[in-house]
C-alpha cells in the first residue's frame, strides 16, 4: 500500500494509506493510521453533499423506503422496545430532552416522545418528523439536552469528529449519546462492503475501536455496546455497530484505535480478492 498525502477528514493527520484492493468505482479506500478511521477519496464537495441531502436530493431516490415505513414498525418492534430498556437503566426519570440528529422521518423520536421524552430533530431532507416534534436548524451549544441519538447518520458527515464536538456541546454533562453505524470491522461476517463504505452516501467507515477513540475525543465515554441487540435487528447478523456512551469531564482516550485495522486488513483482503475473482 502506498502512503499519499491525505489528511483524515476525522482527526487531520497525514499518515493514511490507501487499501488498494478496495476501488470504489473512481474512488479510493483509505486508512488512517493514527484514528483509525476509514474514508473515501476523493471526498464530494461540501456543496454536493448539502444537495444530495435536500427533499428533491439523489439521497432521496436512493432510500429503499423514503417515507420511513419500515423504519416506524422496526423502530416500534422488539429491537427498539430494548434500546429504549437501555436508555431507561441509563437515564434518570423525569423530564428528559433528546435531540436526534438527522432524524428523518422521525421513528426514534415517535418512541421516545411516547416514553414522556421531549422531542427536538435537525433533519435536511423530510419535513415528516415536524408535524409531531420540534425542529431545530443549527445544533446548539447550551448543554440541554439529556440525550443526543445519531442513529446511522455519522457514516454520511465528512467531518465526522468535528460534528461529534459541535454535538457534544448541546448535551449536559452526565448525559448521552446513542449512536449507530455500519460496523466495519465485522465485515467479513456480513460482507456487506458497500454498506460499510460508498463514494456517494457512507464516505467514512468505523471499526468499534475507532468509534470508542473519537467520542472520547468529543468528550463521550462509552459504557456499554449493544452486540447483544442483533438478533433483534439483523437477525444475529452482526452488520452495526451500536454504542451508548455518556459525556464526561474527562473521557479517557481509547488505546491504539488503529490497532484494530490490522486485523480488518487480515479479514478484508479475501474477502475482496473473492469478489474480484468473481467478475
Amino acid at each position: 500500500m502506498s502512503t499519499p498525502s491525505v489528511p483524515c477528514p476525522a482527526c487531520a493527520n497525514t499518515h493514511t494509506k490507501a487499501i488498494k484492493p478496495w476501488r470504489l468505482g473512481k474512488h479510493n479506500a483509505i486508512a488512517c493510521w493514527r484514528c483509525g478511521l476509514v474514508f473515501t477519496h476523493p471526498q464530494p464537495a461540501p456543496e454536493a453533499l448539502e444537495a444530495y441531502y435536500q427533499p428533491d436530493g439523489g439521497w432521496r431516490e436512493f432510500r429503499p423506503d423514503p417515507k420511513g415505513t419500515d423504519a416506524q414498525t422496526r423502530h416500534k418492534g422488539p429491537g427498539g422496545l430494548a434500546v429504549l430498556d437501555v436508555l431507561d437503566r441509563y437515564v434518570p426519570p423525569g423530564t428528559r430532552r433528546v435531540l436526534d440528529f438527522g432524524c428523518g422521518v422521525g421513528a426514534w423520536l415517535n418512541v421516545l416522545q411516547d416514553r414522556g421524552w421531549e422531542t427536538y430533530g435537525i433533519e435536511p431532507s423530510s419535513d415528516a418528523a415536524f408535524v409531531r416534534h420540534q425542529r431545530l436548524h443549527e445544533i446548539p451549544s447550551d448543554g440541554s439536552f439529556d440525550l443526543l441519538v445519531m442513529y446511522h447518520v455519522l457514516e454520511h458527515l465528512p467531518r465526522p469528529l468535528e460534528t461529534l464536538r459541535q454535538l457534544s456541546a448541546a448535551i449536559r454533562v452526565g448525559g448521552y449519546c446513542f449512536v449507530s453505524v455500519p460496523r466495519l470491522d465485522a465485515v467479513a461476517s456480513h460482507r456487506k462492503l458497500t454498506y460499510c463504505l460508498h463514494p456517494t452516501h457512507h464516505i467514512v467507515a468505523f471499526t468499534e475501536a475507532c468509534l470508542r477513540g473519537l467520542l472520547a475525543g468529543a468528550g463521550f465515554q462509552v459504557v456499554t455496546a449493544l452486540h447483544e441487540l442483533d438478533p433483534l435487528f439483523t437477525d444475529g447478523v452482526p452488520l452495526r455497530l451500536r454504542l451508548l456512551a455518556r459525556r464526561v469531564p474527562n473521557p479517557l482516550p481509547w488505546p491504539d484505535p488503529a490497532k484494530s485495522l490490522r486485523t480488518l486488513f487480515e479479514n478484508l483482503i479475501p474477502l475482496l480478492e473473492e469478489r474480484k475473482e468473481a467478475r
